[in-house]
C-alpha cells in the first residue's frame, strides 16, 4: 500500500531529492490548508490520503525523469535499482495493467464484468493457438502507448515502498519489522494468475455477517470477504501413485507470496489460519447484494451494503451428505436446505490437498528462511473444523504451532501452563473489539468473577499481589467490584505477568474510547480510527487521571506501573521475596511510572 510511503525520505540524496519540502507542503495545503483536519481529527480520510499520495508520486516521478535527462548521478543510481526491481518482479506489469484497465473501464476489482479482451488479455496474448492472439497483442501494445506513464508509475510506487520497507528492516535503530498476512489474494492476483484459482468461488467466514446474531442461520448470515480461492487441484504436482512430487501453479503462487513477505519483514502474523487449511468458501453468484437497513436498525442509521444468501461450507465439508445436524438450532427445514446446498456443491478438493498447505509448502519455507513458526503469531479465532484441528494441533518435532489465547476467556497462568499453549500470543482485544475499558462493566465483571473465570478474585488478586497481606488482598477484591479502572489494570498486568508474546490494540494502550472496527458490519467508520495529533498530551493526561477528573473510562496503560507489579509478584513467588536483589530494577520502574504521570 503506497499510501504508507515516507515522502520525507524522497527529499534526501538517497532518493535523488525527487521531492522537495515545498512539493509536500503544496499538496497538503490543497487538502488541509490550515491543518484543521490534521490537528483535530482522529479519523482517516482515505480519499484525501490517496489523493495526497498520488499527487506526490506524480511530482516525484516527474522530477525523477527530469534528473535522468541531465544524467544526475543519484538519479541514475536510483533508476538502476528501479530497473532491477522490475526485472526481478515480473508480476508488476500485470498488476499495473489491471489498475489501468480498472480505472479506464470505471469498475471495481471484479474484472468478470470487463470486455472479453480485457478479461483475458495476457492469456490471449501469450497463447499461440488463440484466435485472439494478434488482437490481444495489438491491444497490449496500444495500452502501453496510451497509458505507458501510468503503467510505469504504478511500478515506481511499488519500487519505492519496497525499498523503504527493506530499509526499515535493516535499520538497527528500529524494532523488528513485522507484517500482518491475510491468507488470501487480491483480485489483481487472480487476474494475473487465473489458472491458479477456482472460478466464481470466494473465501469468507460463517456466522456473524453484518453484525447479525452469532447463533443465526448459516443460510444467509455469513461474512462475504470476496477473497479468491486457490484451486486445490492445482496446489501440487503428483505422480501416478498420488504422491506429491512438486508444486502446481497454485502452490507456487502461494509460496511466492510468503517468500516475498519473509524477504521484506522479520516475521509475520498470519491472519485467519483456518483459511490456509480448511477455508469456508461460497459461490459469489448466489450472493444477493442490496443497500438498506435491517429491520432492527433505527431509521436514522446510515444505509449500508447488505449481503444475503451467501451459502457455503468449509472445503472439507463440500459435496458431503448431512454436514449439519439439528443441534445447530436452525430448524429442520433450514438445516435440510443447507445440507442439500452443500451436497450439490462440486467436489473441488477430493484429495484433501488444501489441508496439506502447511506441511508441504509453508512450514518448509519458514525453515528455509530461518523463521521459527513457534515465534510467529497464528490467529486461530473463528470457526473451527475437525480437519483444521487435526492439522494445526499436530505435534511437529516436539513442538506445537502457537495460537491466540484470549484473556477474555482464559486465566492466562493456567492456559499457558499447558505445553500445547505455552507459546501462544495473548490478547485482550483486537481490531474487532471495543476498548477493554468499555467492555469490563459491572455486568461483565459479575459474569467473569466465577470459578475459572478471568476475574475469579482469588486468582486475579492472588497471582498479582502475593506480597500483600490477606486483609490487603481482601480490600483489593472489594475494590474491583466497583472500580473499572482497576479491573483494566489487573487484566493487562496479568497478561504481562504470564504471557511471553503480547498483542495490544492501540485503543487499549492509549486509553481511547472509540472502536476501530465493528466486526462483520459495513459501518462507515470502520478502519478509520487513528491517533489524533495530540496523542502524546492525551496519553499523559490519561495516566495522570485523578478522581473527579474527566475521562474516568479512558484508561491508558502505564507500562512501568504494570511491569513493576508483575516483577514484585514474580519475586515474591519465585525468589522467596528477595526484593533487595532487584532493588535497582524496581527503583527504575517506580521512577518511570511516576514520570509518565506528570503532565509537564
Amino acid at each position: 500500500n503506497y499510501v504508507y510511503t515516507n515522502f520525507e525520505k524522497l527529499t534526501t540524496q538517497n532518493y535523488s531529492n525527487i521531492l522537495s519540502p515545498k512539493d509536500i507542503k503544496k499538496v497538503i495545503d490543497r487538502i488541509d490548508k490550515n491543518r484543521n483536519y490534521e490537528k483535530n481529527s482522529d479519523q482517516t480520510n482515505f480519499y484525501k490520503a490517496f489523493y495526497a499520495a498520488d499527487s506526490l508520486y506524480e511530482q516525484a516521478y516527474k522530477n525523477f525523469h527530469k534528473q535522468l535527462k541531465i544524467n544526475e548521478p543519484s538519479a541514475k543510481s536510483l533508476n538502476e535499482q528501479f530497473q532491477k526491481f522490475k526485472k526481478e518482479n515480473d508480476w508488476l506489469e500485470k498488476n499495473a495493467i489491471f489498475t489501468v484497465l480498472k480505472k479506464m473501464l470505471g469498475t471495481d476489482d471484479d474484472f468478470s464484468e470487463w470486455p472479453n479482451i480485457c478479461q483475458n488479455l495476457f492469456e490471449y496474448k501469450n497463447d499461440k493457438n488463440s484466435p485472439y492472439q494478434k488482437v490481444a497483442q495489438a491491444y497490449y501494445k496500444n495500452l502501453h502507448k496510451t497509458y505507458g506513464k501510468e503503467i510505469d508509475l504504478y511500478q515506481f510506487k511499488q519500487f519505492i515502498i519496497d525499498k523503504q520497507e527493506k530499509e526499515s528492516r535493516t535499520d538497527k535503530n528500529n524494532l523488528k519489522y513485522d507484517t500482518d498476512a491475510i491468507i488470501g489474494f487480491h483480485m489483481m492476483d487472480y487476474y494475473a494468475n487465473k489458472e491458479a484459482f477456482l472460478e466464481d468461488y470466494r473465501i469468507g467466514t460463517p456466522y456473524g455477517g453484518e453484525g447479525r446474531p452469532i447463533n443465526g442461520s448459516i443460510w444467509g448470515n455469513n461474512q462475504t470477504w470476496d477473497i479468491p480461492v486457490l484451486d486445490p487441484k492445482k496446489l501440487f504436482i503428483k505422480n501416478d501413485k498420488g504422491e506429491i512430487t512438486g508444486l502446481g501453479v497454485a502452490g507456487k503462487l502461494l509460496k511466492q507470496k510468503f517468500e516475498k513477505l519473509l524477504d521484506s519483514y522479520d516475521t509475520i502474523r498470519i491472519d485467519h489460519v483456518i483459511g490456509l487449511v480448511d477455508p469456508w468458501i461460497y459461490n459469489k453468484e448466489n450472493v444477493e447484494i442490496k443497500v438498506g437497513r435491517y429491520p432492527d436498525e433505527a431509521p436514522n442509521f446510515p444505509e449500508h451494503v447488505i449481503y444475503k444468501n451467501a451459502h457455503g461450507a468449509n472445503i472439507s465439508k463440500i459435496h458431503k451428505h448431512n454436514v449439519y445436524g439439528l443441534d445447530k438450532g436452525w430448524g429442520k427445514e433450514i438445516t435440510e436446505k443447507i445440507n442439500e446446498d452443500i451436497k450439490n456443491m462440486p467436489d473441488i478438493d477430493p484429495d484433501g490437498d488444501y489441508a496439506k498447505i502447511l506441511d508441504e509448502i509453508l512450514l518448509p519455507l519458514f525453515k528455509e528462511k530461518g523463521v521459527k513458526p513457534e515465534d510467529m503469531a497464528w490467529e486461530t479465532l473463528g470457526c473451527d473444523t475437525k480437519v483444521f484441528r487435526e492439522v494445526f494441533n499436530k505435534e511437529r518435532d516436539g513442538k506445537y504451532l502457537p495460537e491466540i489465547t484470549s484473556a477474555y476467556e482464559w486465566q492466562i497462568q493456567k492456559r499457558l501452563a499447558d505445553p500445547r499453549h505455552k507459546n501462544n500470543t495473548v490478547i485482550l482485544g483486537s481490531h474487532d473489539h471495543s476498548p477493554f475499558t468499555q467492555i469490563c462493566d459491572d455486568n461483565f465483571y459479575s459474569q467473569k468473577n466465577c470459578h475459572n473465570g478471568i476475574y475469579e478474585e482469588n486468582y486475579i488478586v492472588g497471582s498479582l499481589y502475593p506480597d500483600k497481606s490477606n486483609q490487603k488482598r481482601a480490600e483489593i477484591m472489594n475494590q474491583i467490584k466497583w472500580d473499572r479502572r482497576l479491573r483494566v489494570k489487573l487484566k493487562f498486568a496479568e497478561m504481562l505477568r504470564y504471557g511471553k508474546k503480547i498483542q495490544l490494540s492501540f485503543m487499549d494502550f492509549f486509553g481511547l474510547d472509540k472502536t476501530y472496527n465493528y466486526a462483520g458490519t459495513q459501518n462507515p467508520k470502520n478502519w478509520k480510527l487513528r491517533l489524533p495529533k495530540t496523542y502524546k498530551e492525551d496519553y499523559y493526561k490519561s495516566l495522570a487521571w485523578r478522581p473527579g477528573d474527566e475521562g474516568v473510562y479512558k484508561v491508558a496503560l502505564n507500562m512501568p506501573e504494570l511491569l513493576k507489579r508483575c516483577v514484585i509478584a514474580k519475586i515474591q513467588t519465585e525468589k522467596n521475596g528477595d526484593f533487595e536483589s532487584q532493588k535497582s530494577l524496581l527503583n527504575r520502574l517506580t521512577y518511570y511510572e511516576k514520570i509518565l504521570k506528570e503532565l509537564d
